[in-house]
């Protein structure tokens, strides 16, 4: 072989687990396909599985000569060695010659070329290794997290996975996100960490406020913006606030509106939690909705976060009554979501009563919401 691929050392191993710097690597892929492409050329699968174990020592060596030098590093996506070495051991378990070849041409053209679908960044040639997106319908989030200053200081905000799901499945970097209900600004943390520029209004001024100082903090290795203004999603012209601010058409826009009356944000008539009944939320949802479609780019996406409620001794469905005010503005509907719903630290600390009420009022108690994703079409 043309390409120097250091033999084994007899009797030596190597552990995955034992060094966290193994996790990913600088590699040179152009050379790591050549040396692929030179095992496919080999006759016999025993030398093939011979060159494939000597491919495998060499990637988990510190001292690999695919390894890119201290120039080549500077700027360059790591690639996961997890991902590589479970191609290889595929391919090396393969029965027969044939079936190698394919795993093998299946994983030099996933370090060769780059495939998407054109609405995000993922590399569809190596699918494998995004185990962190969710693609099924049912979500269970242990908890909130908070590592990039998006902190739970916020009554009525959610849980930065779901922004980021959406946000890796349908924008590219440098694409824009908008949200009308931002809150603390939860969807604008997760945005300026994955290199997409985004926008965020707010009614009441010091939740605006205090988030505008939170991403103040932000260290910005992307080079994008995080702009949060003070307006009325209800009322404001969203056309103009794009103009205003000088922002194409956003790529994704987030919507996490207050769930009717559940829990009531403000005095302010203008809050959607303080809608007189649910007809009059509901065609407040349909004309958010109206001018989010408006605003959206072709093909975009919009996604909504919303929960049901009881009132009366029944089960109200806020959610999919709100789902069908955003079709009626001329969204698709693509998937819902069921995410689990623990409820708020008040109601964990009285689960044995809410349960003595679901027994006695013979309802079920509340434990999931609903994610609508939605296209322009």
């Amino acid at each position: 072989m043309e390409t120097s691929i250091k033999k084994p050392s007899r009797g030596r191993k190597y552990s995955m687990t034992s060094n966290d710097e193994i996790v990913s690597r600088s590699l040179d892929q152009g050379k790591l396909v050549r040396v692929i492409e030179e095992i496919i050329a080999l006759g016999g699968i025993d030398s093939k599985r011979k060159y494939l174990g000597n491919l495998k020592e060499n990637l988990l060596s510190t001292q690999s000569p695919l390894l890119k030098n201290a120039e080549e590093r500077a700027d360059q996506d790591t690639v996961s060695l997890p991902y590589l070495l479970g191609e290889i051991d595929q391919a090396m378990s393969a029965f027969t010659e044939e079936r190698m070849n394919y795993y093998l041409r299946r994983l030099s053209r996933s370090l060769g070329a780059k495939r998407n679908n054109g609405v995000n960044d993922l590399n569809l040639n190596q699918w494998k290794k995004y185990k962190d997106i969710v693609t099924d319908s049912y979500w269970h989030l242990e908890r909130r997290e908070s590592s990039k200053g998006n902190s739970a200081w916020y009554w009525g905000n959610f849980v930065p996975q779901i922004p980021r799901q959406f946000i890796l499945r349908f924008t590219r970097k440098n694409d824009w996100v908008f949200d009308p209900f931002a809150g603390s600004g939860t969807t604008l943390f997760e945005a300026a960490a994955l290199g997409r520029n985004s926008i965020g209004m707010d009614l009441n001024p010091e939740t605006t406020a205090k988030a505008k100082d939170a991403l103040s903090t932000l260290q910005d290795n992307h080079g994008v913006m995080s702009m949060m203004i003070q307006g009325d999603s209800l009322r404001d012209d969203f056309k103009q606030i794009l103009k205003d601010l000088k922002a194409p058409s956003p790529t994704l826009i987030m919507l996490h509106p207050p769930y009717f009356d559940i829990i009531r944000f403000s005095q302010d008539e203008r809050d959607l939690s303080n809608s007189p009944n649910l007809e009059v939320f509901l065609q407040r949802i349909y004309s958010v909705g109206k001018k989010c479609y408006d605003i959206l780019s072709e093909n975009g996406h919009l996604v909504m976060v919303i929960g049901d409620k009881y009132a009366s001794g029944s089960w109200i469905p806020v959610g999919f009554y709100s789902m069908q005010k955003l079709m009626e503005t001329g969204f698709t509907l693509k998937s819902i979501i069921v995410k689990n719903f623990e409820g708020t630290r008040g109601k964990r600390s009285q689960e044995e009563l809410w349960r003595y009420r679901a027994l006695a009022g013979g309802y079920y108690v509340f434990k999931h919401e609903y994610i609508f994703l939605m296209q322009k079409p």
